[in-house]
Order: C-alpha cells, then structure tokens, then sequence
C-alpha cells in the first residue's frame, strides 16, 4: 500500500458515520444522506517570478474538505447543475442552469463564493448596527 493508498483508506474511514455537507430539500435533508466521499479545493494565490511571469507555484491559504452523498457526487459529475459554494459559512445552493437567468459554461462545476447573501446580509446588518 502507498502512501496516497493509506491516506484514502484514512478519508473513507472518516466517512463512516458522516452525512452529506452540502444542501437538499427539506422534505429529504442532507441528514438522510450518507456521505461517500469529500469535496476538496485548496484556495490561495499563484506566486510569480521577478519579471512578472506566473509560475506553477502556489500557496496554500487554506482547504475546505466537504463530506458529500452520491446524489451530490452524480450532480457535480453532470452538466446539468452548477453548485453555488460560500467558503466563508459553509451554505450551498443547487443551481439548475437550464433554469437559470445566468448562462453558466458547461464546464462549471462549483462556484466557490467569498460571500454569499447570508453573509452579505449579516456584515451589512452589523453595519447598520455601528451607524
């Protein structure tokens, strides 16, 4: 066993007893999912070299590691719905693109957010609050 084999064996292990992380209905909460398997993105900047150029270096600011059911796996896997992700609290919101007033590229899988609307509203209610 290598050690990329052994540090899968660890992530699925960790599964055991998770449920999906992410949003579902009300009427199936993402409670009701067990989760199989992780959502990963490493977020940070790209460095450059002296004359401006980007090279392939990066640095890692921080990860965010979201446990996610099949449903969710099948969903990023497709076309078909693009996932609006706010890396600062943690909701989520399934976006069906044929529905969508925004034309979202086919490519587009995961739209990771700094701010969402809850969060938005909560630092202009703080805001407020000062005033």
């Amino acid at each position: 066993m290598s050690k990329g084999d052994d540090f899968e064996l660890h992530a699925i292990i960790d599964l055991i007893g998770e449920h999906c992380h992410l949003k579902h209905s009300k009427e199936d909460p993402a409670e009701n999912h067990p989760a199989v398997d992780y959502l990963c993105q490493n977020f940070g900047m790209e460095t450059s070299t002296d004359n401006g150029h980007a090279t392939n270096d990066s640095i890692v600011d921080f990860s965010v590691r979201i446990p996610i059911c099949q449903e969710c796996v099948d969903a990023l896997l497709g076309d078909e719905w693009v996932l609006l992700y706010c890396v600062n609290c943690g909701s989520s919101q399934w976006v069906l693109k044929k529905y969508s007033k925004l034309n979202w590229p086919f490519w587009l899988h995961v739209k990771w957010m700094d701010v969402c609307p809850i969060c938005y509203e909560t630092e202009k209610e703080k805001d407020d609050d000062h005033d």
